[in-house]
């Protein structure tokens, strides 16, 4: 497989995984650093709006990183600012996909897609904890900068947001020690944002790809829920994430196929460090 497409698939899996995988037990320590390595099986598009989709099984390295300012992984950087019982302003950053225009029919002939690199706000509401503490609800609005590269540029591409509503719990002895975690999420991107991956510019028009440029509006609501089951040194973690694209504000793009966009997998990791 070209070294591109493992990268990409890195990085696909680590943005789905990173910010949930372990967050259950790191969050009762005040210092933690991990490491690991296991294997990932998943299936998902291309990108999101794709009618073309793929398995993958592969290996797949981790750590993580948290204290009570900093949370970071692979792919995912959290800065706190301010924190109180019920409000957390925060500092997100978070990786993005590449795309190889040669592998994806509607994109052949067109640039491939870069990776994306992007920085902002966020804001997190605290909401709810029941009595038990093992179950919470929270509010995160992340407003992030986007920035594609392909590693060896930076070019500004745009604006994205991701509010959702997040229900987390811790693991139940009523569900075996199993933890959860559901969101469901509004999105937003800017015009820049949105003609990154969908606008066609007029010389890569042809006679069934008319040109075309985005705008700025809803991206999809979107629907994960990933579980996670902690033996020892050995986590389970199956997920699942659906994107419903109804009405998006990109739906005439000749690059826009498929009303939905669902990835689902398991993985399984063995983490054999722990400095801190």
């Amino acid at each position: 497989m070209p070294l591109t497409n493992m990268r990409r698939i890195y990085l696909l899996a680590l943005l789905i995984l990173a910010p949930n995988i372990l967050g259950q037990q790191l969050i009762q320590s005040d210092e933690t650093f991990e490491w690991g390595a296991g294997t990932l099986s998943f299936r998902g598009a291309h990108y999101r709006g794709s009618d073309q989709e793929r398995n993958w099984f592969l290996p797949l390295p981790y750590f993580t990183y948290t204290s009570k300012r900093i949370q970071a992984e692979p792919s995912f950087v959290r800065g706190t600012f301010y924190e109180n019982d019920f409000f957390a302003l925060k500092l997100s950053i978070l990786a993005g996909l590449n795309v190889e225009s040669e592998e994806n029919l509607a994109r052949r002939g067109m640039p491939s897609l870069d990776y994306t690199f992007e920085v902002g706000p966020m804001a997190i509401f605290k909401l709810w904890t029941s009595p038990s503490q093992n179950f919470s609800v929270t509010l995160e609005a992340p407003f992030r900068m986007v920035n594609t590269t392909d590693l060896t540029y930076v070019k500004h591409t745009g604006y994205f947001s991701v509010p959702y509503l997040n229900l987390r719990s811790r693991p139940l002895k009523s569900l075996y020690d199993w933890a959860f975690e559901a969101s469901v999420a509004y999105m937003w991107g800017s015009k820049d944002f949105h003609d990154h991956f969908y606008g066609v510019a007029p010389q890569y028009a042809t006679a069934a790809r008319g040109s075309y440029q985005g705008r700025a509006g809803y991206s999809g609501t979107q629907l994960t829920l990933i579980l996670n089951r902690r033996y020892k040194d050995v986590v389970m973690v199956p997920f699942i994430r659906h994107d419903f694209l109804g009405d998006v504000a990109f739906d005439d793009s000749p690059l826009f196929k498929k009303k939905s966009y669902t990835v689902g997998g398991l993985a399984f990791f063995w983490l054999f460090g722990n400095s801190l």
